[in-house]
């Protein structure tokens, strides 16, 4: 890595410091930006190990990389550590050499949580937003849409569960179709099996197409991360269990709509069932390739990252890994997950490229989220990490992928 110019911090706290990883350059750090900066973001702990609650705890790029959704779920009006925040969501947009923020939104209130999840849509027109503590902590998805540089609300919609859900989003190309994880839903006396949900939008109209409940197991919490195709055609969703390998094992469920009919139809029966804990899942823009990534606790313990074929869902490859964030790429051919690119030749993945958070603004914290352009120009990383003596504020570096 080598340094070839620093540009001052501009306005909103960003930094932009164009230097050279391994064949690809940083083209933006973003911490929070002074418009905010006295609203402060508390930390979180999400369960998984990390500090949610910092900014940058989901991201969404557009399909050319131009704009970037950052979720800061744990952001509050007066700082307290020991309270879930209203939660922030940035959209930033690259205009020639800079990215400037386009617009600042929250919305649910008092400890919403909201920015758990953020998905935006390819084209960058729509934005889905999941707010898991709201409406009594049962949870509500919020759509806007964007008109020149200008976002503007359309509607929510609600998961009807129980405490912490509706945070995973995850939206298809045009935004005509939206994905929900409702995770900690509670159906026929058993707690926390969870459910995914289809939307598709007619015009500004959203409707709730179909729904899935999880499988008859306790804290199974199907939806927990969710992801979708492009055509709004195939979705992937995980249920990681509670970690037990004689009775919480995780899976995953593959769904697909038939596009005469509309209709969903699911896999009846979870997809990997020895995989719990962490589940990370993700489809490619074209619907060919699937993976995930997790712990199995099944004969055979250990971290594995698989990728898949949906037709005939066949094995293609399999790391010996497991990664805390993954994103595919439009094709499946390339792969970003904890500041690794992996790129597909033949049947194989390796590692291309590795970004690394810049020592300019002092040492990162635990990574929290990822996100990779459909074109795979750009790659997105958060990371955790306390600014100005405030614990998990974090920041988020954006790359272009030479």
């Amino acid at each position: 890595m080598s340094l070839i110019s620093t540009i001052s911090a501009a306005s909103q706290r960003g930094l932009q410091s164009p230097f050279v990883i391994q064949g690809s350059s940083l083209d933006f750090i973003f911490k929070s930006p002074s418009v905010v900066q006295e609203q402060y973001f508390g930390g979180l702990n999400n369960g998984e190990g990390s500090a949610a609650g910092a900014i940058g705890g989901s991201l969404s790029l557009t399909g050319n990389g131009d704009r970037i959704a950052i979720g800061a779920e744990g952001g509050v009006i007066n700082y307290d550590p020991f309270t879930l925040g209203d939660g922030f969501v940035f959209v930033y947009v690259k205009n020639g050499s800079s990215w400037t923020l386009e617009t600042t939104l929250s919305r649910g209130g008092p400890g919403a949580r909201f920015g758990a999840g953020v998905s935006i849509s390819k084209d960058g027109n729509y934005l889905a937003v999941g707010s898991p503590a709201e409406a009594s902590n049962s949870g509500r998805v919020h759509i806007y849409s964007r008109s020149g540089t200008t976002w503007s609300y359309m509607t929510s919609v609600s998961g009807g569960g129980a405490a912490g859900d509706s945070g995973a989003v995850a939206l298809n190309s045009d935004g005509s179709y939206l994905m929900v994880g409702v995770y900690n839903f509670d159906s026929g006396g058993i707690s926390n099996r969870g459910k995914v949900q289809f939307y598709n939008r007619n015009g500004a109209v959203w409707s709730l197409q179909q729904e899935f409940i999880g499988p008859n197991a306790t804290n199974f919490r199907l939806g927990r991360r969710v992801a979708i195709d492009d055509a709004g055609a195939k979705g992937i969703a995980s249920g990681p269990g509670t970690g037990d390998p004689l009775t919480g094992l995780g899976g995953v469920y593959l769904y697909q709509r038939d596009t005469n009919t509309n209709v969903w139809s699911d896999s009846n029966a979870p997809f990997e069932t020895s995989f719990s804990l962490r589940q990370r899942v993700d489809v490619s823009n074209d619907g060919n390739i699937f993976v995930f990534s997790g712990e199995t606790l099944g004969a055979s313990p250990g971290n594995y990252t698989r990728f898949y074929n949906w037709s005939g869902t066949s094995l293609i490859y399999e790391i010996p890994k497991r990664y805390i964030e993954i994103s595919l790429d439009e094709s499946g051919n390339n792969f970003y997950a904890d500041g690794e690119l992996l790129t597909r030749s033949g049947n194989t993945w390796t590692t291309t490229s590795t970004f690394a958070p810049s020592n300019l603004l002092g040492p990162s914290g635990p990574l929290s989220g990822v996100s990779i352009s459909a074109d795979a120009s750009y790659v997105a990383s958060a990371y955790q990490k306390d600014i100005d003596n405030i614990p998990n504020v974090g920041e988020v570096y954006i790359w272009s992928v030479a």
